[in-house]
């Protein structure tokens, strides 16, 4: 669906922090949440590709809908959220999936699409086994 005016890029939220508050009692314990998940990819983005058109954020089933709505702002002009019924759909509609550690990349890269992991340099390590998806911290070097 590549198309000759730019790409689209899906970024999947996971929503780690609220899912660590609730079981550990500190958001922050993998030193990435969420935002600074997404922080870090939107202000390293040319690496992943130069022409960029949109950029489309899929919720976790689990969050809240107001959740990055801080996004959805002057300041992320690209960005909005997805309305898809499923992930396939926005798979489909995607050229590029970028998130942090959850089971929608490995179905991504099941999928054939080209997966980028968006976790900070300072979080931790994806644990997900799969060789193909590019780490952005190491476009970075």
């Amino acid at each position: 669906s590549l198309g000759k005016h730019g790409i689209k890029i899906l970024f999947l939220s996971d929503n780690i922090a609220e899912s660590l508050e609730h079981q550990f009692g500190d958001q922050n314990l993998f030193n990435y949440t969420d935002r600074s998940s997404f922080e870090y990819f939107y202000n390293n983005r040319l690496l992943i590709n130069h022409n960029i058109i949109q950029i489309t954020i899929r919720l976790h089933p689990s969050e809240k809908p107001t959740n990055f709505n801080w996004a959805i702002s002057l300041q992320y002009p690209q960005v909005v959220k997805s309305n898809a019924k499923n992930l396939i759909e926005d798979f489909i509609q995607h050229d590029v999936v970028v998130g942090s550690d959850s089971m929608a990349m490995a179905l991504a890269i099941m999928c054939k699409k080209r997966v980028v992991c968006s976790i900070p340099p300072k979080g931790r390590v994806c644990s997900l086994p799969f060789d193909e998806i590019e780490m952005l911290r190491d476009l970075t070097k």
